[in-house]
């Protein structure tokens, strides 16, 4: 039997003295030299594979740490807002709530100014502060705002709700809303974070976490508004109660 043209031994001579057909020819690859794309010399299929091999785990392993990261901050926010809702279920001062909501959130969340206003509050706490009037067409305004603001400072009005006003760069505005679907929804109040820092607050932050706070407060603050289902409740007749014994019940 005639022997093939090229021998095997010719072919393998002929793919490392031409390292570049594997280039043209990538599904080839065999165990042969190849062009090293970062440097002149030639390397192996396997040193090409391990090269590519470690830049794959580079990769993974910051994909790792960036997990554990962000695991870690979820960790820590979780832990802080646990305690911002601990300290609101211990106030039994409802007038002392909307103080203690603001500086527990400026405290846990290291937050440089939070402001809150609050109106149709109950009669007991219209004198109180975070109860002093928002003018009609600001109140028209912010009961447009459905979801929290994050952005630069636009808003001067809000940031008179704040011990410092001047230093308030950026803000976030998080509107109070009825949690009660019974209620009609319409803001209540409007919490303020306030920060020096123009970067602090910017429209590319997500607000997701920021709706949960606005939620939580909403539920713990609403107890101090004057709702309209509390004007139709003081409006309904004492009714007779007719007391029943066992034989009289039937079921």
């Amino acid at each position: 039997m005639s022997s093939p043209e090229f021998s095997e031994t010719k072919i393998v001579q002929y793919l490392i003295e031409h390292p570049e057909f594997f280039e043209r020819h990538a599904e080839l690859l065999s165990n042969i030299k190849l062009i090293d794309r970062h440097g002149q010399n030639a390397i192996s299929l396997q040193e090409r594979q391990a090269f590519l091999l470690r830049e794959k785990i580079k990769q993974h392993e910051q994909r790792m740490l960036d997990m554990i990261r962000f695991g870690n901050e979820n960790h820590t926010t979780s832990n802080r807002l646990h305690k911002w809702v601990l300290t609101m279920l211990q106030c039994r001062d409802l007038s002392q709530l909307p103080t203690l909501c603001c500086s527990s959130l400026q405290e846990s969340f290291f937050i440089p100014q939070v402001g809150i206003r609050l109106w149709n509050t109950q009669n007991e706490y219209t004198n109180e502060v975070f109860a002093q009037s928002v003018s009609a067409s600001f109140m028209t305004t912010l009961g447009q705002i459905k979801i929290p603001y994050v952005g630069i400072n636009h808003s001067p009005e809000s940031a008179k709700w704040l011990n410092h006003p001047e230093h308030a760069s950026s803000i976030a505005l998080l509107p109070l809303c009825p949690t009660d679907k019974t209620q009609e929804q319409k803001n209540f109040g409007m919490i303020i974070f306030a920060s020096p820092d123009s970067q602090r607050f910017t429209t590319h932050m997500g607000t997701d976490f920021l709706s949960k706070i606005a939620e939580i407060a909403s539920a713990a603050l609403w107890p101090l508004i004057h709702s309209a289902k509390d004007n139709n409740e003081d409006q309904v007749q004492d009714c007779p109660v007719v007391l029943m014994d066992n034989d009289t019940l039937k079921i």
